[in-house]
């Protein structure tokens, strides 16, 4: 009896690290991340730790006791506390809001997923607590699992491995030989999320992009068969052409499964991220049991920038140092796309202008809507000068981005600035008024003369003959006066 007890113990240490040495020699599997290299990443040590454990069990209340000691056969919690370093606060907040985020995959030959798969308890500063459901088979005190992300699928995995004192393996508290476990366990074949890409970091709104993912079959003893991979899409991604399920036969464990689908991102569709979920499903080799996997890929969208200057009234000639109203500028801005432009701010610049106005705040433009700036730009110096209207605004994502307008203005010298001499008089010369020139006027002068003259002469004349005839009459009488006598 003692023989048959010892030999049992043997063979099932043997298989115990004939199993650890196969698990050992599976190649890593990882999260792939967005950019779809199709590399699979080593696991990774770095930057993370598991800084504790704890087991214990639950009722139907909720209540948890931790256990001291326990055997085979026996569901209970894991719970293990994880320092994950490589994760932002956003990051762990989101684990908060959706603790499906982390994923377990059971690498021990002693432990199985028991129902309710893992959840996050609580989350800390910087880790997380985690607590897996198993069931305890009994081969040995090995608990082994790889921890990764659906959500940061650019982290690696990382492999915990440790040994919990508190297990009774099967082979150390039985009566009998026949409670020894001397058979190789076997173990389900499940599918995890290898790799995801779609083509950019976003997805334009109104835009097809190709799905790419890469499923890998984990560490099973049968393949499994008739597996086919569908997915469930929200109503803002729809199929562009072909089948929603893709056929892939038979899977065999530790196989890359590919797969791509063609989509359409709405064109009205909202900016922010989607969650397409890739559904598998086939039957186990051995025994026919479903086999059946869900994994969520986020698609972020978002709606294409038609944010553009639509008029711009610019000046072509300005006078150095005048505001004569020949600076005059107007600038119209539209917003021809379906998301929000915010903070926009305008101003124009150059070497050799300004404007009294500077940098102009204009806030948000709405989808459809429009805004304008008016600028009185003057000329510092003389000559061709180049200009810019400088646009600046954040888009929907937060990133700051900028539209620019250049022009040219020609600018000249103000020749009535003191210090500068012109070249010619600055007063203008005073113009006689417009009338007969004087050359008609000596001419009538001299006529006047020459009328007047001829008068005189013929005035004179008058007066001689008259004074004659006054003399000649005279004379007669006195003749007549002398006959008489």
């Amino acid at each position: 009896m003692e023989k048959r007890r010892f030999t049992g113990l043997v063979a099932a240490m043997v298989t115990a690290l004939v199993l650890l040495s196969v698990l050992a020699s599976v190649p890593a599997l990882a999260a792939g991340g967005g950019s779809g290299t199709g590399a699979t990443p080593e696991p990774t040590t770095a930057g993370i730790e598991v800084t504790g454990y704890e087991l214990f069990t639950s009722d139907a209340s909720g209540k948890e006791t931790k256990i001291d000691k326990i055997g085979a056969k026996s569901s209970f919690w894991v719970r293990l506390i994880i320092n994950d370093s490589r994760l932002e606060k956003t990051d762990l907040d989101k684990i908060k809001l959706n603790n499906g985020i982390v994923k377990i995959n059971l690498n021990a030959a002693s432990f199985s997923s028991a129902e309710g798969g893992p959840r996050v308890s609580n989350v800390f500063e910087t880790a997380y607590q985690l607590d897996i459901p198993v069931y305890y088979n009994g081969i040995d005190t090995t608990f082994a699992c790889d921890i990764f992300y659906s959500e940061f699928t650019d982290l690696p995995l990382f492999h915990y491995s440790t040994s919990f004192h508190q297990l009774v393996p099967a082979t150390a508290n039985s009566d009998s030989s026949s409670d020894s476990v001397s058979n190789t366990v076997t173990r389900g074949t499940g599918f995890v999320l290898k790799s995801a890409s779609y083509g950019a970091s976003d997805v334009p709104a109104g835009k097809s992009f190709n799905l790419n993912a890469t499923l890998l079959s984990t560490n099973g003893t049968y393949s499994v068969e008739n597996v086919s991979v569908s997915l469930t899409l929200p109503k803002e991604i729809s199929l562009v052409s072909g089948n929603s399920i893709t056929y892939v036969g038979t899977v065999k464990p530790n196989q890359n499964v590919p797969v791509n689908f063609d989509l359409l991102a709405s064109a009205i569709a909202e900016e922010g991220s989607y969650i397409i979920t890739v559904n598998i499903s086939g039957v186990n080799a051995k025994d026919g049991t479903d086999v059946t996997a869900s994994m969520d890929i986020s698609v972020p969208v978002v709606q294409p920038e038609r944010f553009e200057i639509s008029n711009a009234m610019l000046p072509e000639y300005l006078t150095v140092g005048m505001d004569d109203g020949s600076g005059y500028s107007s600038i119209t801005l539209v917003n021809k796309g379906k998301g929000i432009i915010y903070n926009v701010s305008a101003q124009i610049v150059g070497e050799g202008l300004s404007s009294q106005e500077g940098n102009q705040f204009l806030g948000n433009i709405a989808a459809g809507g429009q805004n304008s700036a008016d600028f009185t730009v003057t000329a510092t110096q003389a000559g061709q000068l180049n200009g810019q209207v400088l646009i600046t605004y954040e888009n929907a994502k937060g990133e700051e981005k900028t539209l620019t307008k250049d022009f040219t203005v020609t600018a000249e010298e103000n020749m009535f600035e003191p210090g500068i001499d012109p070249g010619y008089p600055l007063e203008p010369p005073v113009e006689e008024p417009a009338g007969v020139p004087g050359w008609v006027w000596l001419l009538v002068v001299v006529g006047v003369l020459a009328v007047g003259t001829i008068v005189v002469v013929i005035v004179v004349k008058k007066k001689k003959a008259k004074k004659a005839a006054e003399l000649e009459e005279d004379l007669e009488n006195d003749d007549d006066l002398d006959a008489l006598g």
